[in-house]
């Protein structure tokens, strides 16, 4: 054999002898006959991972359901964290940015936080759709709160669609809800359960069923995974809004966020609700037109509550089906005002919630109109002190009697009586007589500057005095403002002011009463009441005149309403004050 060829056989037989023990994507070197100790490292990390990968697998699989489900929220917590802190980054820089350097109520900064708002309420929007469950529920209070100039438009405006919103259930979730909660899937409680739910919102889904003994009823389900989710997400949208509220001092977001976050916890507890179904049906027992649906105990829970089913009714503002089963909606408007203001003025244990969904109009066994109200899971008990005071005030506005409105404003710690009676009764106080008068054939540009400058005060005076208001009296505005827009939709048959007025005179009455009857005692009490009633029935007369006035003007061409501004929606309605 030549040299040549002994020397091409000698380097066959090295590459041979070190032919690669494994891949090269294992990390091991193409001309290595061992691995070396970095080789070595690796293969030890890819065992570790793949140890803990296979006993994380084996230890979630040994948990049981309830458990797993905990934990996987855990994990979904930590995602919906990210978001959330990742969305309230963004808009704070966006903010910060693009109003760097520009003078307040500037057009230039009026036109630059208005394009915020607008981004902001989409980004925000987007977060809370991804993140669902309680995140829908506090977008609903946040949008409820724009309603009041609380927060910009913008906000309320996106917002909005979020009370039309809810979560999808799982096919196999009501059956992990009922065996969690009963012990059993839900054909072993009813006859028969329907689960194409009839309702949805942001916390439940509500389905129809039939019980053992034949009776029809409807089966609130609380979706799984809301009360494992409660505290985490309570604290991340606390946080966010601390932080926002610490960059923007007039950022009014973690007070709103204060004022409902304790009444998330009190909605996700059924069993209170229930228990505050029967309260209310104990309190109005004396109104006929009221009917609360009965609670089916031994078939609810924290998370399940059942009632009986209600049937072959409208809801109240759908006028047009009122009409159509015979019933009058002035009769249903006057009894719905009755229900709500013997809450507020009365009892003090008001519905918090009183949206359209809520109420609905059926015949009852006579043909009258009766009023049925469902979901009581968000309540607001007004403070004894506080009740009779907004009672006072109340009624002191029909008496003009402004020192009796500053007594007992002050009792409640109100910086300014005047514009806090004017948002508890809807409508200014002392200014139809100061518009009337300074109505001008022609305003100047310095005259529409000063009228503009005091609305946007006015904007903040108003969110100044309802941040000053107790507690308790918060979710009592919402309910009103509801209450108000009701009434809207049957074109105010009755006066709302009028009836509330009747109702917190008379609610005065009980609290003072009369101590030691006598005749001079109850000609006194006569007497009051005729003098009360002779200036409720003034009011609405001028209010009436007032309203006639402002619309004649505006054609007319005279005065601010014929300016763009259009006339005050509760000037003179029904008087001056």
């Amino acid at each position: 054999m030549n040299r040549n060829a002994i020397t091409i056989r000698r380097l066959f037989d090295q590459q041979c002898l070190k032919r690669p023990t494994t891949e090269k994507w294992l990390g091991v070197s193409k001309f290595s006959t061992q691995p070396s100790g970095k080789v070595a490292d690796r293969y030890g990390k890819y065992l570790v991972i793949s140890s803990l990968a296979l006993g994380g697998a084996l230890y979630y699989s040994s948990l049981d359901p309830r458990t797993q489900r905990k934990l996987r929220g855990t994990f979904d917590g930590f995602r919906r964290f990210f978001r959330t802190v990742w969305t309230g980054s963004l808009t704070a820089i966006d903010y910060k940015w693009n109003l760097w350097g520009l003078k307040e109520d500037d057009e230039v900064y009026n036109k630059a936080i208005a394009g915020c708002h607008e981004r902001a309420a989409d980004r925000v929007l987007a977060t809370l759709l991804r993140n669902g469950g309680l995140y829908i529920k506090m977008g609903q209070a946040v949008s409820a709160a724009g309603m009041a100039n609380m927060v910009p438009k913008e906000f309320a405006t996106k917002l909005q669609v979020l009370q039309d919103q809810a979560l999808v259930m799982r096919p196999d979730e009501l059956d992990d809800l009922f065996l969690e909660d009963f012990g059993a899937a839900p054909e072993d409680l009813f006859s028969s359960l329907n689960r194409t739910p009839i309702a949805a919102a942001s916390l439940a889904q509500v389905f129809r069923a039939t019980t053992k003994d034949g009776m029809d009823v409807a089966v609130k389900c609380q979706y799984l995974d809301l009360r494992d989710r409660y505290d985490g997400d309570i604290r991340t949208v606390e946080m966010v809004f601390n932080v926002l509220h610490w960059l923007f001092p007039q950022f009014m977001g973690h007070w709103i966020f204060g004022e409902v976050k304790g009444t998330l916890a009190m909605e996700l507890d059924f069993v209170n609700e229930g228990r505050n179904s029967e309260k209310c049906a104990r309190d109005l027992s004396h109104l006929p037109f009221l009917y609360v649906p009965k609670v089916l105990w031994q078939l609810t829970s924290d998370r399940v509550l059942t009632t009986e089913f209600i049937d072959h009714a409208a809801k109240i503002t759908e006028v047009d089906k009122i009409r159509k089963m015979g019933l009058s909606v002035a009769d249903v408007n006057k009894n719905f005002l009755t229900i709500f203001g013997e809450q507020v003025f009365r009892s003090g244990f008001v519905h918090a919630d009183p949206h359209p969904g809520n109420i609905f109009i059926r015949p009852d066994k006579s043909g009258h109109a009766q009023i049925v109200l469902l979901d009581h899971g968000l309540y607001e008990t007004i403070p004894e002190d506080v009740r009779i005071s907004i009672c006072h005030i109340f009624k002191a506005t029909v008496l003009a009697d402004h020192t009796e409105m500053q007594l007992y404003s002050d009792k409640i710690g109100m910086p300014d009586y005047k514009l806090f009676a004017s948002i508890l009764v809807g409508r200014p106080i002392g200014q139809g007589k100061k518009v009337l008068l300074g109505l001008k054939k022609e305003f100047s540009k310095a005259d529409m500057e000063a009228f503009r400058a005091e609305m946007e005060g006015m904007v903040d005076k108003i969110q100044a005095t309802v941040k000053a208001m107790p507690k308790s009296l918060f979710l009592v505005m919402r309910n009103m403002n509801l209450v108000r827009a009701i009434c809207v939709v049957h074109g105010n048959p009755h006066d709302r002011y009028t009836m509330f007025a009747r109702l917190a005179a008379q609610a005065v009455m009980d609290d003072t009463g009369v101590r030691t009857p006598s005749l001079k005692n109850s000609a006194a009490a006569i007497s009051e009441r005729l003098h009360f009633e002779w200036k409720l029935l003034m009011h609405y007369v001028y209010g009436r005149m007032f309203l006639f006035i402002v619309k004649i003007l505006t054609v007319l061409g005279v005065g601010p309403f014929s300016s763009g501004f259009g006339p005050p929606g509760n000037f003179g309605k029904p008087g001056e004050i």
